[in-house]
């Protein structure tokens, strides 16, 4: 996928908009019988921005410009089954995004902050989410009842490559 810059009602190029990104999603889905199922699914999401804003929360440039490489990879397993007590879906799921930072340009004001240093931060993310769904009628209501839960775990990590004082990561 890519896109230009989007301009406003004036013509005017809306910054930070233009994108470019490549993807990948490859699944696989085994019937272990008529009612269970296993899915497996792999995708990867890269993209390459050179002079991109800097602040990537609104469509400005007052924080500069900096180039930024983003790879996104996620795995997913899923089980599906029909049970006597309802459908019970679950889905384990792995992710590790990895984003690099460098060339800050254009920071103004800011510029020399430590937070404009070229860096390397990501996250690993582990989720398992469990649910059942259940169909029942009451009288002459079908109501549909789903319970479950979900857990997950994330893990911010950085590095800065210029001075050891705190380990960069954008997001706090």
């Amino acid at each position: 996928r890519a896109a230009d810059d989007y301009e406003d009602g004036n013509g005017t190029a809306i910054s930070g908009s233009e994108f470019d990104a490549q993807s990948l999603l490859a699944s696989v889905v085994r019937h272990l019988d008529g009612n269970r199922r296993f899915t497996m699914s792999y995708e990867i999401w890269n993209s390459d921005l050179n002079d991109t804003d800097y602040e990537q929360t609104n469509t400005s440039a007052s924080f500069g410009t900096i180039d930024r490489r983003t790879t996104d990879q996620t795995l997913t397993f899923g089980y599906e089954s029909a049970e006597a007590y309802g459908d019970l879906e679950v889905t384990l799921a792995l992710s590790d995004t990895d984003v690099i930072q460098d060339d800050a340009s254009n920071q103004g004001a800011f510029g020399g902050s430590v937070l404009f240093e070229d860096t390397d931060y990501g996250y690993q993310t582990v989720s398992l989410d469990a649910r059942v769904t259940d169909t029942f009628a009451v009288g002459n209501t079908d109501l549909t009842l789903i319970y479950g839960a979900t857990i997950a775990r994330q893990d911010r990590v950085a590095d800065s490559a210029t001075v050891n004082q705190i380990e960069f990561h954008p997001e706090g």
